[in-house]
Order: structure tokens, then sequence, then C-alpha cells
């Protein structure tokens, strides 16, 4: 397509209506989109366990515990009162020499029954979780009858074909049907903020999560009349995190006396990581085991480009050795201030930030190169010059330290 062709196609679609119409449905407010938080899996398991809690103060009793295990399981109802239930978030288990944490457990010691949630909202399975939670319930509670309920956006089912036996995949669709149905149904029993929370709560899922199929319509007509202008935008739009990690890789290797060494084997979208080429004597940093895609380092340095914003932080992963992690964790802690640690325990990470946002919103929408690559170099410069040398120093006593002490 010509330059002046490639301009009057873009201004068509700029200016057509229904573009417009497609804007105003993306934009309707909701609270969970304002937030950020409806791609965040943790802030899901929150809003679902605090539904399924027979005692959640959202006066609905064991009507949505009743109504969830009714949709997602053939095993029959027990009894028809289950407010003696408990609902416990991040059920914390050890299978398989690894620490894990469960999203959601509910146990009936009267009816001797629990179900067992695993929720995934845009990330997969990791280190055989299904099949070490599953062994940790059958061992700590051997009599019980036990259901399990694997939870995803699309309903995807397990990995393993072992473990599909076991794990019920059940997509975020059922869930917007139980609450609009509750919804409807105990209209005169629940308060006005509980039912408003409620609504809106199914809205953001349906528009965030699952299809929204009134605007993929819309959508699918805006491209058949636009199809070369949206197509040439396919075609040249940046890819901020592919970008951002090629910026980084050039900085990094331009920072004069760093010695960092660059992870190049083990890539993730979003993440640039690295290390001082002196840690890589140690053994110890070779026992990692929590990266994905799989990288055998205990601890790196990363930048992450996500959400518009770009970070850093210094992060410990999985590990077989726990002494280890420990050790590492304590070390980094005396040399960077406490209050920036994070337990990540859905992928059990430790994380110690090392910046605010060193790009935000702003950055990202203009995009200026040369003003991205200046930022980032005089961040590093400066990082290289103050923090980073105590870190490296702390960290290279602890590991030969920690070798020295494990020799037998």
């Amino acid at each position: 397509m010509e330059t002046a062709e490639q301009y009057a196609a873009l201004e068509r679609f700029d200016q057509d209506p229904d573009l417009a119409e497609l804007g105003l449905q993306l934009a309707e407010f909701n609270p969970f989109r304002l937030l950020g938080i409806v791609g965040d899996e943790e802030k899901h398991s929150r809003v679902l366990a605090w539904l399924l809690d027979p005692r959640g103060n959202h006066q609905l009793g064991d009507a949505f515990l009743k109504d969830f295990l009714s949709a997602t399981t053939q095993m029959g109802m027990f009894a028809d009162d289950w407010s003696t239930a408990q609902v416990q978030r991040e059920w914390r288990n050890r299978g398989g020499g690894q620490l894990g944490f469960l999203d959601i457990l509910i146990r009936d010691e009267e009816q001797q029954f629990l179900c067992a949630i695993e929720n995934k909202v845009w990330s997969g399975e990791h280190s055989r979780q299904l099949t070490r939670y599953r062994q940790a319930l059958e061992a700590q509670f051997p009599d019980f009858a036990r259901h399990y309920v694997f939870l995803s956006p699309g309903g995807m089912s397990a990995q393993d074909a072992t473990e599909r036996e076991y794990w019920r995949p059940v997509d975020y669709g059922v869930i917007c049907q139980l609450l609009e149905e509750t919804v409807e149904s105990r209209a005169g029993s629940i308060g006005e903020g509980v039912r408003v929370f409620l609504m809106q709560y199914a809205s953001a899922v349906r528009r965030g999560i699952l299809r929204n199929e009134e605007a993929r319509v819309l959508a699918w007509k805006i491209y058949r009349r636009h199809k070369s202008a949206i197509d040439y935008i396919g075609r040249e739009r940046l890819d901020p995190p592919v970008e951002m990690d090629r910026i980084l890789r050039e900085v990094i290797r331009n920072q004069a006396g760093s010695g960092w060494k660059l992870e190049e084997l083990h890539k993730q979208r979003g993440f640039t990581r690295f290390s001082p080429e002196e840690w890589q004597k140690f053994p110890v940093l070779k026992t990692g085991t929590g990266w994905l895609p799989a990288c055998p380092e205990l601890l790196l340095l990363q930048f992450r480009c996500q959400n518009d914003t770009l970070v850093a932080d210094i992060a410990i992963s999985q590990g077989e050795n726990q002494a280890a992690r420990t050790a590492l964790d304590s070390c980094i802690g005396q040399v960077v201030d406490p209050a920036k640690r994070q337990d990540k325990r859905w992928i059990n990470w430790i994380v110690f930030d090392l910046s605010d946002d060193i790009l935000n919103q702003s950055d990202f929408e203009q995009w200026d190169e040369n003003a991205i690559r200046s930022k980032i170099e005089e961040w590093v410069s400066a990082f290289v010059e103050n923090e980073y040398p105590r870190i490296r120093d702390a960290v290279t006593q602890c590991l030969t330290e920690f070798e020295a002490s494990s020799q037998p």
C-alpha cells in the first residue's frame, strides 16, 4: 500500500462511528478495571473465597457455596446445611520437596468433605503443583471425600493426564453465571452495596477475562471495513516488551565496569535478567527451579516491563536448597530496605524491589526511544555507582560463607 493510501485508510478507520461505539463499550466504568485488578489472580481468589465462606459478610450464608458445589461436582450434596464449612486461602503444604500454596481450600469436618480450588487467570501450571497439592491433601485428609477444581478463564485441563482424572476444569463463565443468578434470586435479601459489588465484579470478569460477544461482533465488522488499515497497524506497531528487552540489553552491555552477565538461554517475555559474573563460581546458585521458562539460577537481578511500567528488582526463585534461599533472603534484607521485600507465593519467589517506576505509562504512550534510553541509562548508572556494589559484595560474602559452612 502506498503512503498516501495508508494515511487515507487510517483516517477512515479513525472516523468510523462504530469504532467510537466499541470504545464506549470497553470504557464503561468499572472499579475493578479502574484499579487494574481484573487480571490479578490473587484478587479473584480473594473475592471467590469470600463468596464461598458461609460466614462472609455478603449476606448469602452458604447459598453461593452450595450453588458452586452443585455446578462443579457430580458427587451430590451431602446435606442441605453447609454453614459449618471452613474456607481457607493459600493453604500451605509441602510435597515433592517443594513448598506450595493451594489457592482455596473448603473443608467441612462434619461431612468429611473438602473442595480444593486452584485458580489460574493468565498463567499456567508450574512445578507439578496439581499433583503436589492432591497428594498433600490425600495425606492430610485420608478419610475425606475430595473434590478438585481447576479454575481458569477457558476451563483448561490439567497438563498431566493422571491429574485430569482428579481435577475438574471449570471456566470463569460458571462463576459469572452463579453470581448473576444469585443476585437475581436473592435481590430482596442482600444489601444494595453487595448487589452492586457482585454485578460489577461479574461485568469485570465477563469483559476482562471472558469474551464479550457483543463487542466481539462489533470488532469483527470494524475489521472487515478497515482490514488494510488494521493489518498495517498490526505489522507496524511497537511491541514494548520486545523493544524494551532490546534497549536494556544494549544498555547493560555498554555499562562499563558492571561485570553483569545477561541471562541468554531462558528468556521470558517482559523480563530482562542478569547477574554479576563473580556469582557464577558458586554452585549453589545453580539450584533454582522456579523460573519460567526453566532456568537453573537461584538468584537473579531483573528488569520487569509489565503494565506500561519498567521496574528493577532482585529475585530469589524456588530452589532445591532451602537453606541457601533463607541465607540469601536474610543477606539481601540487610542491604535493601526490608519494606521493599515481597513474598510472591504463587510462584514461590522472594523479591526485593530496587526501583520505583523507571518508566511509566506516559513514557510508553509517547514512545521516544532516545528519551527512554536516556532514562534507563541514568537509572543504571546511578544504581551501579550506589546501591549495586553493596548488594554484589554482600551476596558474594554470604555465598562464600555458606559454601564454606556446607563443606564436610
